[in-house]
């Protein structure tokens, strides 16, 4: 599973393992980090354990450095995927923990 670790006292997941896009010199810079923390779940967030995923075009062009829009750095792509929600901030009110989801 992509989501890790679980903490004892909220069974929130602590890691995760991720790609993330590094510089814009092609398909060598998507890197693999096997655990990196999960953030802080923020009063509008939603945290989602994500079943499945893909890369569609726009995930491909910017690592090649080709996107037309800004990029913040280090961005996890993934423009498609399904899962259900974990957790929610206290702000949300569309989604509850157990809807599943997709993008």
């Amino acid at each position: 599973s992509c989501l890790d670790k679980m903490s004892e006292s909220t069974q929130l997941p602590t890691s995760t393992a991720q790609w993330v896009i590094k510089g814009r010199s092609g398909f060598d810079s998507l890197h693999f980090e096997s655990s990196t923390p999960v953030p802080k779940i923020g009063s509008h967030d939603v945290l989602v354990h994500m079943h499945y995923a893909s890369l569609n075009y726009r995930d491909l062009i910017i690592p090649k450095g080709l996107y037309p829009l800004p990029v913040r750095e280090n961005v996890v792509p993934g423009s498609d995927g399904a899962g259900t929600v974990v957790s929610v901030g206290e702000q949300v009110t569309r989604f509850k923990a157990g809807d599943k989801v997709l993008t």
